[in-house]
Parts: C-alpha cells; sequence; structure tokens
C-alpha cells in the first residue's frame, strides 16, 4: 500500500560514528531483519511504559491517592471519580508483581529488564508537563 511507512535505513545508536552502522535494506537480510527487530523492540517498550503506563497507571494513580486522602467519601467529586478509579490501585499492583518483578514476564522478556524500569519511567516523566496532560492542549499541539 502507498501509506505504509517503508523504512529506508536503520541507525540503532543516536550518535553517529564507527560504533554506530546504518543499516540498510540492502545488507544482508538477517542484518536487516535484526535491525527492525530492534526498532520494533525500542518502540514497544516506548509505547508500553511512555504511552500505556505512565501515561494511563502511573499518573492516574497519583489523582487515586490524592482523591481518598484529601476528599471525604461523601464529596461529590469523590462519589464521580470513585467509579472511574475502581480498581486502579489493584491493577497496578498486580502489574507491579506479576509483570515488571525481578524475574517476571518483562524482566525474562525485554532488553531493558527490571533495573532499568525507573529509569525508563524517569525519562518519560521528564516529557510530561500540565499541557501534555491537558487532552485540549495537546491535541492542538500535534496538529501543528
Amino acid at each position: 500500500r502507498s501509506s505504509d511507512l517503508i523504512p529506508i535505513a536503520i541507525q540503532i545508536s543516536q550518535t553517529p560514528g564507527a560504533d554506530s552502522p546504518i543499516f540498510l535494506p540492502s545488507d544482508s537480510e538477517w542484518d536487516w531483519t535484526l535491525a527492525k527487530i530492534w526498532v520494533r523492540h525500542a518502540d514497544f517498550l516506548a509505547q508500553e511504559w511512555h504511552s500505556h503506563f505512565l501515561g494511563t497507571h502511573a499518573i492516574i494513580e497519583v489523582f487515586v491517592v490524592s482523591t481518598i486522602r484529601q476528599l471525604p467519601a461523601c464529596h461529590p467529586v469523590y462519589k464521580l471519580l470513585l467509579p472511574h478509579f475502581r480498581y486502579t490501585l489493584n491493577s497496578n499492583a498486580i502489574a507491579w508483581n506479576k509483570l515488571f518483578a525481578r524475574g517476571e514476564v518483562f524482566d525474562r522478556s525485554t532488553s531493558i529488564g527490571t533495573d532499568q524500569i525507573p529509569l525508563f519511567l524517569k525519562r518519560g516523566m521528564d516529557l510530561v508537563t500540565y499541557s501534555s496532560l491537558c487532552i485540549p492542549d495537546r491535541l492542538r499541539s500535534e496538529e501543528h
């Protein structure tokens, strides 16, 4: 299809140099395939940690805990938010214990392993701003 994104070159490292080769479709089949696998894996990590976990579970957990600690159960905002927060803390706890713990799924199946998760999340948090959490502002910034 003409709308497919077709890579013409892949550079694994962000710093050009002798230790950072550029892979091309004309390279050996295995070199090109491994470079594409590397990119897909990096994209998966960014999607899973930055877009999904950080952008939904981790950030919303702050609002859940704040709401529970600061608003009385009879407060209208508390009552409005509670159905949306119902399983957040539980699902996050399960994720940390069953997916992200040492020796579990992410530790065994990704290149960053358990030890690099905090660094990866910190890098993602460095990109979070008030505007990035405000949907209308975010949509306007993505239009340009």
